[in-house]
């Protein structure tokens, strides 16, 4: 049986120009976050929270 895959697609490359999202409406319109070998102070204190409704709320992929 062969399914249908996306291909993901590219987003603006100046889309991140002003850095991590600022709100939650933001953030909500990526289908995942992608990480890498970072210490959570790489985050400041609102954007941890962020992530964290992100997860939460809206269910999606860290």
């Amino acid at each position: 049986m062969k399914t249908k895959t996306q291909t993901p697609q590219r987003k603006d490359e100046d889309e991140l120009k002003e850095g991590f999202p600022k709100s939650a409406g933001e953030l909500f319109g990526y289908h995942a976050i992608i990480l890498g070998d970072l210490e959570s102070a790489f985050f400041m204190p609102h954007q941890r929270e962020l992530i964290r409704r992100y997860v939460s709320e809206r269910g999606a992929v860290l």
